[in-house]
């Protein structure tokens, strides 16, 4: 299909120009390298970055969105700047790459598909600033990348500020449509630099995982494209279950809970057995049609084994099917099949 061919086409021209811009071969560090998983390093070093089709529509998305900001808005800033820090670490010094640079200004840009909110569903707006952004779920490793590289910024620049841009899909409560949707917004963050003390640990920490060939990040393997192709058998870490995080999380599960139990019911009342419509669907007391088979008309016209291919077995009566099974002499034990299976409950 032609479409197709275009799209694909387009897509190998741009990762051709990603490679070229984020060129490895001067001798640093980068910055990435301190923050993942030094497996995943040394294979890239070996094979070259593999670059798995939802890796490629990332560039896509990173950037469309760069090109967007400079040229859109006619800014003079410098698109994926090639930065070389002064700090050094095993004797390289520490180089990234800044999404978009002048002295005065940079951005760190994310294109994640999702972003949650962290507790109740915000306003609708489209962009986010100052503390609106703790409203929502902006990933660690964001973060720490992005405190990470405003500290060797600063260094140079120490008037310099710094954003992370998040453009994502998030969960909001539109008022106009009286209901939560998904929308596209921005997420602008002010990112204030790692402190020395914060610096020094993820140092400790890289040359540790280094040595012990550990990721950083528990779900690191998940999304490593080594460990997919079966490259690397993986080294993902083992957590401890944080339980006063999972008691935090339950605490507010329930109170949601109940509020929502507590707004059903209240448009329950409102209602008083009507239905109305709303943004093209109905809310409110709906009739549906159920329908039951009369097992014992079945009975009259199929055989035994045809009818038990086809009913199952009430589960309030198994307190008499056992006394049956007892009566006959038989183990009702015999007559199980037990299977485990992990669910999700609260």
């Amino acid at each position: 299909m032609e479409v197709v061919k275009l799209i694909e086409e387009a897509k190998k021209s741009l990762v051709r120009k990603a490679q070229e811009t984020f060129n490895r071969d001067g001798d640093y560090i980068y910055l990435h390298q301190l923050l993942q998983c030094p497996l995943k390093t040394e294979l890239e070093s070996k094979y070259g970055e593999l670059l798995e089709p939802e890796k490629v529509n990332e560039i896509v998305d990173g950037f469309l969105t760069e090109d967007f900001l400079t040229r859109s808005s006619g800014t003079s800033m410098v698109n994926n700047y090639l930065f070389v820090s002064g700090r050094a670490v095993d004797g390289k010094r520490i180089a990234t790459h800044v999404d978009l640079f002048s002295e005065s200004l940079a951005l760190e840009i994310k294109t994640p598909t999702f972003t949650f909110p962290r507790g109740e569903v915000p306003a609708e707006k489209e962009y986010y600033t100052d503390e609106e952004t703790d409203l929502f779920s902006i990933p660690e490793n964001y973060l720490l990348q992005a405190r990470l590289q405003c500290l060797l910024l600063r260094d140079r620049y120490p008037d310099i500020e710094y954003f992370l841009a998040v453009k994502t899909t998030a969960k909001v409560y539109s008022p106009d449509l009286m209901r939560v949707r998904m929308k596209k917004v921005w997420i602008v963050k002010k990112v204030q630099p790692l402190t020395e003390e914060e610096f020094e640990e993820v140092i400790r920490d890289y040359l540790e995982r280094k040595e012990k060939k550990l990721p950083k990040w528990e779900w690191e393997c998940r999304y490593c494209p080594f460990y997919r192709n079966a490259m690397c058998e993986g080294r993902q870490k083992e957590e401890a279950v944080n339980k006063e995080e999972v008691l935090r999380f339950y605490a507010e599960y329930l109170r949601k809970k109940e509020e929502l139990a507590n707004l059903e019911n209240t448009l329950r009342l409102m209602l008083k057995g009507r239905s109305v419509q709303m943004e093209g669907r109905t809310i409110g007391y709906v009739e549906r049609e159920s329908v039951k088979w009369n097992v014992e008309k079945l009975k009259e016209v199929c055989e035994k084994d045809e009818l038990c291919r086809f009913v199952t077995i009430n589960w309030r009566r198994h307190k008499e099917i056992e006394e049956v099974l007892k009566a006959k002499g038989l183990e009702p034990e015999e007559f199980r099949e037990r299977q485990v299976r992990k669910e999700f409950k609260l």
